[in-house]
């Protein structure tokens, strides 16, 4: 969401209805958390979202770092105050476990998205090993391949390295 509110804009009535419709999607989920004596509070899930929406295109359109971050986490501190979620023994009116603890930062990685052909059977092995959809298993198995050289250099090392502790040691140890 926060990657396509400029391209949508100067999209086609397509593409806008189909944002509008994600859009939607996002403000019922939060609004489903707000309700209170009165009902369902679907102005206030409406701004909740524009804010994290919004926060979010600023935070990434800025160079500084630090200034993003300070900015996520104003915003994620107003939207959870807004929505009743800034207290973190209160999860049951949360909307999203990652809330639970409103005070970690969320660290945002800028991605890439791409196009990859694989062939079915290994996606498929790969996602029943994994247990996770399509964009996770690819994301753990690009941290697997990216780690390898490490694991590699560890093995390297077997027999090499001296230890002023036997494995003896370390298990009395625990």
């Amino acid at each position: 969401m926060a990657a396509l509110p400029s391209y949508v804009a100067r999209s086609s009535k397509n593409v806008k209805r189909a944002f509008e419709i994600v859009f939607k999607a996002m403000v019922s989920v939060l609004g489903r958390s707000l309700v209170d004596k009165k009902g369902p509070n679907h102005a206030r899930a409406q701004a909740i979202a524009a804010l994290c929406v919004r926060g979010m295109v600023v935070a990434r359109s800025v160079v500084d770092r630090a200034v993003a971050d300070e900015l996520r986490d104003a915003c994620m501190a107003v939207a959870l105050r807004l929505g009743g979620w800034d207290n973190a023994t209160n999860s049951k009116k949360q909307p999203f476990s990652t809330w639970t603890l409103p005070r970690t930062r969320l660290v945002m990685n800028p991605a890439r998205k791409i196009t990859v052909e694989v062939p079915e059977e290994l996606l498929e092995k790969a996602q029943e090993a994994s247990g996770e959809g399509i964009t996770q298993t690819v994301r753990t198995g690009l941290r697997l391949v990216a780690a390898s050289r490490a694991y590699t250099r560890l093995r390297e090392l077997r027999g090499k390295v001296k230890f002023s502790r036997t494995a003896t040691d370390l298990k009395d140890d625990r």
